[in-house]
């Protein structure tokens, strides 16, 4: 019985999700966060709260508000002293053929710092960024691509020779928490589980 109000519990906190309606954040730590469509799997470290990312009603994966005060996903007000992870997928509709094609005109917006840190999706090629916003904030990037177009004649379709699928997983942080936030992002990146779609 107690198995089966969890469940209820759990749809209809999806149910609310989905209509875009914020809702109580989710403990993160040792529970799993999956979304089947994109075959995606992660962990998120202990201490932040986790919401689904959302695309209107869309589930395209989780992100998590570390030092914030709101518990409430969906939230217009973010927290000034919050620092976030995410790990967002998409459909390659641009059709790029490269991450760093995606990743590229974001990085080049801001001021990119120091080396790539070695920060990669296990089992992917993938290429990173950091750099720094004109109002202080520090993001970290990494994104990789994956996936083969379905049902279609690729051979004929140059578009359709690009990788199908986008994952990126993202740290927003500030200088002075910069060092030990990427301690956490390293461990939010080892314990991302990527199995797309056959």
């Amino acid at each position: 019985m107690q198995q089966r109000k969890s469940e209820m519990a759990a749809w209809l906190l999806g149910a609310v999700v989905l209509s875009g309606c914020p809702v109580s954040s989710q403990a993160a730590g040792d529970r799993t966060f999956h979304n089947d469509e994109f075959g995606m799997r992660v962990t998120f470290p202990a201490g932040g709260k986790v919401c689904p990312a959302l695309s209107g009603d869309h589930a395209h994966g989780f992100y998590a508000w570390y030092h914030a005060q709101s518990t409430l996903c969906g939230s217009t007000h973010v927290d000034p002293a919050a620092s976030s992870l995410s790990l967002y997928a998409s459909y390659n509709s641009a059709f790029w053929k490269t991450p760093w094609e995606e990743l590229q005109p974001s990085c080049q917006t801001a001021k990119p710092m120091a080396a790539q840190r070695n920060l990669s999706f296990k089992g992917y090629r993938s290429v990173s960024c950091i750099s720094r916003k004109a109002d202080g904030v520090i993001e970290v990037d990494v994104v990789a691509f994956t996936g083969r177009w379905k049902g279609a004649d690729t051979s004929s379709d140059p578009d359709l020779q690009t990788p199908y699928l986008s994952y990126r997983a993202s740290l927003t942080t500030t200088s002075g928490r910069f060092e030990r936030d990427m301690v956490l992002f390293r461990i939010f990146l080892a314990k991302i589980d990527i199995r797309p779609p056959q």
